[in-house]
């Protein structure tokens, strides 16, 4: 609708971001990535075996375990 029906407050915001806070370290990155990747292969492994996983996800010859 025009004009808008709601006006904002002319005040700035009051929300402040360190820039230096959004990202993530990189330690903390490596510490997420195999905290999320090391359950999904163990689980591959135990339910499809070791040769079915090897050969649908590293070596991609053969279709990948669903």
């Amino acid at each position: 609708l025009l004009p808008s029906l709601v006006k904002p407050a002319p005040v700035e915001t009051q929300i402040q971001i360190n820039r230096s806070l959004r990202k993530s370290k990189f330690p903390k990155q490596i510490q997420y990535e195999l905290n999320r990747l090391f359950p999904k292969y163990f689980y591959l492994i135990n339910h499809h075996g070791f040769k079915k996983f090897y050969d649908s996800f590293i070596v991609k010859k053969n279709e990948r375990i669903s």
